[in-house]
């Protein structure tokens, strides 16, 4: 994939310093102005986990109605709805995130657009538009790997600040963060010595209901690694006939159970 994926973890506690140093004052401004009306956020694939996440902590903050949602399921929807519209994209060069920012200007709609880079075609089309609003970051790694983990970790960590404020987030995210806490993490998830056996027999995560992103996240990072095959409901979903491919299908996937506190 280019490069360990080890090194993108061993990065986390460097992205979280680095988006604590950004300033998300215009970023908060901006999204307050919204507040009370839909909006989408936009992400193309592994963003996608990162939008889900970012319209959760709009509806905490906001309370206000979210829905993340690909480029593709964006254009379908601005046929029945004209809803406000974020869209995410670390480099701001993929296509079909630029596809949707072409879409909302077409259809005049309000948009804004966030970006981890400070020179890139969705900023160009941005300064050509007065309907899209753009809010550039430059990421001090060099480049991401495949998975581009720690670009999606900044952007998270980024609106954390923006939606909660700096105190919340030195409280919330920061204990996060810590060596010794990411230590034992990897410690624990290394401990996954069944991987071969997942390949072949697929994963099925199960999920409560607040701990959805995490499910989301990880079927992406395995899907697009080609890890694995995996499937996620959640846990009352579950129950309703999904249960039976346990004791009727030979062999049977791996079970992930995920929840929160």
């Amino acid at each position: 994939m280019g490069k360990p994926y080890s090194q993108e973890l061993d990065s986390f506690a460097s992205t979280y310093s680095w988006a604590s140093q950004q300033q998300v004052s215009r970023l908060t401004h901006f999204l307050a102005r919204w507040s009370g009306d839909h909006t989408v956020v936009i992400g193309s694939g592994g963003s996608c986990p990162t939008a889900v996440v970012i319209s959760l902590f709009r509806e905490l903050a906001h309370h206000t109605p979210t829905t993340p949602m690909t480029p593709l399921e964006f254009g379908n929807l601005l046929m029945r709805l004209s809803p406000r519209a974020l869209l995410l994209s670390a480099e701001g060069k993929n296509r079909d995130i630029l596809a949707a920012a072409r879409a909302a200007e077409f259809a005049d709609l309000a948009s804004a657009a966030v970006t981890l880079t400070q020179a890139n075609p969705l900023l160009e089309l941005a300064l050509h538009s007065s309907a899209l609003r753009a809010f550039p970051f430059q990421m001090d790694w060099i480049k991401d790997g495949y998975l581009a983990t720690n670009s999606l970790l900044a952007m998270v960590l980024l609106f954390y600040r923006a939606f909660f404020g700096d105190r919340a987030f030195e409280k919330g995210m920061g204990p996060l963060f810590e060596t010794n806490r990411l230590a034992i993490r990897r410690a624990r998830f290394s401990q996954l010595d069944s991987l071969t056996e997942i390949r072949h027999r697929g994963l099925l995560v199960l999920h409560s209901a607040q701990a959805k992103p995490f499910a989301i996240d990880i079927e992406s990072k395995l899907a697009e690694a080609a890890i694995a095959t995996v499937q996620i409901t959640d846990l009352r979903q579950f129950a309703h006939g999904r249960h039976l491919q346990l004791a009727l299908r030979a062999p049977a996937p791996f079970v992930l159970v995920v929840t929160t506190k």
